[in-house]
Order: C-alpha cells, then structure tokens, then sequence
C-alpha cells in the first residue's frame, strides 16, 4: 500500500467520510474493505463526476451535509497540504 489509513488516528468502528477520490483516498477505501475497521458512509471529491464515470461510487461535497451528525470523522485523503487547502 502506497498511502496507509490513519489508523492510530480514527477509533475502531467510526463513521467515516473520505474526502478525496484519488490514489490515496482509494487506497484508504480498499484498506478499510479490507480490514472492516470503520464504517465508510461515502467517498466525496470536487470532481466526482470524473469517478464517477470510472464506475466509482462518489459523490459531490455538498453531500456531506447529508450526513449530519451521522459521521465521526471526516478524512482528507491528500498528499499535498497546498492541495488539501484548495478542496474546500
């Protein structure tokens, strides 16, 4: 795995939302289908149409609110800070 999920970070069996829809936040998806440690709620990112037309299941920011009070943490999937700064 290039990117590893902040595990010592997020408490087993949170709700989560992956902001980020790139290498690291599918990295971050498949560990956690993999290790069953948190419960995803959804995958956002500003350009979710260009996933989605990758048959990946994301969803546009304004979904968040969607989930409100629903989730625990919200995950910036990013490398970069300069980057992450701009998701918002």
């Amino acid at each position: 795995m290039r990117y590893l999920f902040p595990f010592e970070n997020i408490k087993k069996g949170s709700r989560v939302i992956i902001y980020g829809a790139g290498e690291m936040g599918q990295c971050y998806l498949r560990q956690i289908e993999m290790t069953k440690y948190c419960q995803i709620l959804c995958l956002v990112d500003k350009n979710y149409q260009r996933y989605q037309a990758l048959h990946i299941a994301v969803f546009s920011p304004d979904r968040i609110v969607d989930y409100e009070n629903e989730y625990d943490y919200i995950i910036i999937a990013r490398a970069s800070r300069t980057v992450a700064g701009s998701m918002w």
